[in-house]
């Protein structure tokens, strides 16, 4: 299971850096979690076939979430792209459709939009996905979402934005998980990461960027390997 990282910013781009968007790669298919950035220019950039996308999951919708799936809806049909969105909303479900019909986009040939569902939502021949209710729209009562990623035995956690008081932090122990630093302290974020003994971390969405010295000074002093990567940086994991 491969992950790169197509975009690793906060609420808005930075230099170098788009808004969050992960890319899983296995067994062929192409797997997107969150769209904020570019997603059909990165693919482009890094070599991949737009067509190989199995499927696109939102945590929830902000913006810098969710913009990149416009053009992946004015563009399916070019690029032969056919796979479910997941959205944590109907209404977003709705909103995307309106727009697919104001670009005249042949929406329903290509991409189906389907609705997030706790526990496990997605299965195919390559990974199995998990949804964790998140409070990170809780004072606006709506839901948003942390995804399990399993491989065999391998599994990332991608938590996407959560609550200052990180009560929603996913508890479940993976190779890896993929965490942020913007609505909360570096120091309150490793202290989660460590009582979950996940062996890695990777902390993206990192605001005010200042944190990033922070980050790098408690390399050496966590118990686990903690990974602060930029734009395209990939991660294997076996």
């Amino acid at each position: 299971m491969k992950i790169r990282f197509l975009g690793t910013s906060f609420g808005a781009p930075g230099v170098g850096r788009y808004q969050q968007s992960i890319l899983i790669s296995q067994g062929g298919g192409l797997y997107i979690f969150d769209a904020g950035a570019p997603v059909l220019d990165c693919l482009i950039k890094y070599g991949y076939n737009p067509a190989d996308i199995r499927a696109i999951f939102i945590s929830h919708l902000h913006g810098d979430h969710m913009d990149g799936l416009l053009d992946v809806l004015n563009l399916a049909e070019y690029y032969g792209i056919r796979c479910p969105v997941y959205l944590s909303e109907r209404r977003g479900i709705e909103a995307f459709e309106n727009f697919a019909f104001l670009q005249h986009c042949k929406k329903c040939e290509n991409v189906d939009f389907r609705l997030i569902k706790s526990g496990e939502f997605y299965r195919d021949d390559n990974i199995a996905v998990d949804a964790v209710l998140t409070a990170h729209m809780a004072y606006r009562e709506l839901p948003s979402y942390a995804f399990s990623v399993k491989c065999g035995d391998r599994s990332v956690v991608i938590t996407s934005d959560l609550s200052p008081t990180l009560e929603d932090f996913p508890k479940r122990r993976a190779d890896l998980v993929i965490t942020e630093c913007a609505h909360l302290s570096p120091e309150a974020v490793c202290e989660k990461i460590t009582s979950t003994k996940t062996p890695a971390a990777a902390i993206i969405h990192v605001a005010p960027t200042e944190k990033y010295n922070t980050l790098e000074a408690m390399k050496d002093t966590v118990p686990f390997t903690l990974l602060t990567p930029e734009d395209g940086e990939e991660i294997e994991i076996l």
